[in-house]
């Protein structure tokens, strides 16, 4: 059982780290280290690693850059093994870090996807087969929340280019304070940093190569926005005829009575019945029951249950549709937060659930605290 000390535990990928090793049987998190340790997880938060009784075997650091220095003191000092995923370090930091790696074992990369280092390594494979013949430039865009720019991955890709051209490249960042024309050793990086995009990397030699890289579902955010109505009136009609004549009556009948429903859910056919769901202003709860009585005089099997003061919780996200496990993820926080979802409906770019009004402030908390809303 390898143990672990998690930095940055606190943050984004600290809980996916955390999700990772809970899913496994091999390792375990004996301690976290961040700068908030009012939030206890299920195992201690210290503000330093030093600060742990029990020694781990590893320390995988998820962290900020100004947290280099007593990360790499407890490593020597404790003969600990490091893996160190933060980015932004300057050249100065990346030096203490290679410095310490002749002393204990460093994992150190700007990136820890699959994806993006073969990307490296594609890169790498392009400037060896061009040479210096095409100008070299990178662009690279983030959601408006990236600290860090460039990024470390677009340092990563100019890295693996420069090492292949012998390191004599020269980053240029910023061109807008000077009027000459790009010399020829340059690789220019390029940052855009706006709403919710997520990383993309294009390197580029005088036409364009166009790399995407679409990663696991809670590396990066997906789910941008959060809207929620309250005094919601929930209706389900069980024992309701399979076929749409029925749905067409009865929606039909709704509209006649200026009823404006949203959520709609069906179950499953089980024998000659389905049960029908759907939502509606809890306002309009008097004339649903009027409709509802009335339909079920020409369909008496019909039995409706009606429940009002429900909270209808709406996640959205644009890019939902690149990624696996997002509603995954939104359900282990709703399990996390002990809530009892009341209808669930989705599209490709939104996930809706209905709770109970005495639920509904416990899962808004969990679901902004799980997405940074």
């Amino acid at each position: 059982m390898v143990k672990i000390m998690l930095c940055g535990c606190q943050g984004k990928m600290g809980h996916v780290i955390e999700d990772c090793v809970a899913s496994r049987e091999d390792c375990r998190i004996i301690a976290g280290v961040d700068i908030n340790t009012a939030d206890q997880r299920e195992f201690p938060v210290y503000e330093k690693p030093e600060l742990s009784a029990e020694k781990p075997d590893v320390v995988i650091d998820y962290s900020h850059p100004s947290s280099l220095e007593g990360l790499l003191a407890y490593g020597i000092q404790n003969h600990v093994p490091l893996v160190i995923a933060t980015t932004g370090y300057h050249p100065e930091q990346i030096a203490k870090i290679e410095e310490a790696s002749k002393q204990i074992p460093v994992f150190f990369s700007f990136n820890m996807s699959l994806g993006v280092n073969l990307l490296a390594e594609l890169a790498k494979k392009a400037a060896q087969v061009l040479g210096g013949q095409f100008d070299i430039e990178i662009v690279e865009k983030h959601h408006n929340r990236k600290l860090d720019a460039p990024s470390g991955t677009a340092l990563m890709l100019a890295d693996a280019i420069n090492e292949t051209l012998g390191g004599q490249e020269v980053y240029t960042y910023d061109r807008h304070s000077v009027r000459k024309k790009r010399e020829k050793n340059e690789i220019g990086i390029h940052s855009v940093r706006g709403g919710t995009i997520v990383g993309e990397r294009r390197p580029l030699q005088n036409v364009r190569f166009d790399c995407r890289i679409s990663r696991g579902g809670n590396e990066m955010q997906t789910i941008t926005r959060m809207d929620v109505t309250n005094d919601v009136a929930l209706v389900t009609l069980n024992k309701v005829p399979a076929g749409c004549e029925f749905t067409d009556r009865i929606f039909s009948a709704l509209t006649e009575a200026k009823i404006n429903v949203d959520m709609i859910s069906q179950s499953p056919l089980t024998g000659p019945y389905v049960s029908l769901s759907f939502t509606a202003d809890g306002n309009d709860i008097g004339k649903i029951m009027e409709v509802t009585a009335k339909i079920r005089e020409t369909y008496p099997t019909v039995k409706p249950l009606v429940s009002n003061n429900n909270v209808k919780i709406s996640l959205f996200g644009e890019k939902m549709p690149e990624y696996f496990g997002i509603a995954a993820g939104v359900f282990r926080v709703l399990a996390q937060a002990g809530a009892e979802v009341l209808l669930i409906t989705t599209s490709l770019v939104d996930i809706s659930v209905l709770v109970s009004a005495a639920a509904a402030e416990d899962v808004q908390d969990a679901l902004k605290k799980a997405y940074d809303l």
